[in-house]
């Protein structure tokens, strides 16, 4: 019985099978490393979604937002401060507690950017924190590129305090109490955002659309009464009663008298 002759795999072909494998890996990873790449947006807002402030709680708007602008990279608060807050998209509202969201911190809208500012310009502001050069973009945190997510803005003025800790307590779940006055608004929600970053596009949080954008809001006022203010009153209160005791002894004396 004659025997196959045994002929070695030629070079090329291992070569072919290789390229083959690693092609398909590279595209393996493309598609594994785009679902989890970091998310991006652009924060900013434009001429056509600006933000205004008023000088009576939910009364009209008075005028736009202006002041000493800040920088945000480095980052310095100017007038005005602003977070992003991100949910699911079955999180179609916001309301004062800022109830409702993926629940990253516990529950609730979850903060996806640390600090937006106002700008030179009334009514604008920016929060992306991109060295130059790079373009307007915006870290999310904790959600990935190609992620459908919903967005809302909340913005207040710089003297309540130049972090989100502070303007959350100051804000108390829509009771503030204590501190000083100050401006605080929350957007509206821009619905089914997909996240950019990854090879999707970047997409912009503010703009004209109803319910896909966020179309500008208005900063209200809340006049908190200093300290000072309540030793007032209560000092005031405490002579209202002084003043009115002699009167009600009298009162007393005479009733006793004629009976």
């Amino acid at each position: 019985m004659r025997m196959k002759r045994w002929l070695p795999t030629p070079v090329t072909s291992y070569f072919a099978r290789a390229t083959k494998l690693l092609a398909a890996a590279a595209i393996f990873l493309a598609l594994s490393t785009s679902a989890f790449a970091q998310g991006e947006v652009d924060f900013e807002n434009f001429s056509n979604s600006l933000i205004y402030t008023n000088s009576v709680h939910n009364g009209p708007a008075t005028g736009l937002m202006t002041g000493t602008p800040g920088v945000v990279n480095p980052f310095q608060a100017g007038s005005y401060l602003f977070v992003l807050l991100a949910a699911e998209t079955n999180t179609t509202t916001i309301d004062a507690t800022l109830g409702g969201g993926r629940g990253l911190d516990n529950g609730g809208w979850d903060v996806a950017a640390l600090y937006g500012v106002n700008t030179a310009t009334p009514g604008l502001m920016n929060g992306n924190i991109q060295a130059v050069g790079v373009g307007p973009v915006c870290d999310v945190f904790g959600w990935g590129s190609g992620e459908t997510v919903n967005f809302a803005v909340v913005g207040w003025s710089a003297n309540i305090g130049d972090n989100w800790g502070a303007a959350s307590a100051w804000w108390n779940n829509g009771n503030p109490t204590s501190g000083p006055s100050g401006w605080f608004g929350i957007s509206d929600v821009a619905q089914d955002v997909v996240v950019g970053g990854g090879g999707y596009p970047i997409p912009t949080i503010f703009g004209p659309t109803p319910g896909y954008e966020v179309q500008g809001f208005t900063l209200n006022l809340y006049t908190i009464p200093e300290p000072s203010a309540f030793a007032l009153a209560g000092f005031g209160i405490v002579t209202l009663l002084a003043f009115n005791r002699p009167k009600a002894i009298k009162r007393r004396a005479r009733s006793t008298t004629y009976t």
